[in-house]
């Protein structure tokens, strides 16, 4: 049994300004985030039990906040007259990822998934729920 966890969520943002050569008060300005949102794990499969099943459901929580997010930008996106709603307010990560989930900035989704034999199950899971979401533009 792990003493700590080695499961987090981590949002780097990286930012590049460039001064124009001729103009002092120019500047061309760039945000790379990245947002490493951990994946869900069972309970039952797990096994976690006090503060580990508390940062599982925490975790667990946070994805699907995330997922809510995404179906919302979907939606949106077949229906523009339907608003976008507020799911990132539900969550400190999302809410750190605002103008994404509000489709103001671009977005590029990456999943890892394993592929061992014994995690087919979970990984076509993961598969399936984030297929429509390819579908955002």
């Amino acid at each position: 049994m792990h003493l700590f966890s080695c499961r987090s969520q981590c949002i780097i943002h990286v930012r590049c300004v460039r001064k124009s050569d001729t103009d002092d008060h120019s500047c061309t300005n760039a945000v790379l985030t990245i947002a490493d949102l951990a994946g869900a794990e069972r309970e039952r499969k797990t096994g976690n039990q006090g503060a580990r099943l508390l940062e599982s459901n925490f975790i667990n929580n946070t994805s699907m906040v995330f997922g809510q997010c995404l179906r919302s930008l979907l939606e949106h996106q077949k229906n523009p007259k339907k608003p976008i709603e507020k799911h990132f307010k539900n969550s400190l990560l999302t809410r750190h990822l605002q103008d994404y989930m509000e489709g103001k900035k671009q977005m590029t989704l990456i999943l890892t998934v394993k592929a061992a034999q014994e995690d087919y199950m979970d990984t076509s899971f993961i598969l399936r729920q984030a297929s429509p979401y390819m579908k955002i533009k």
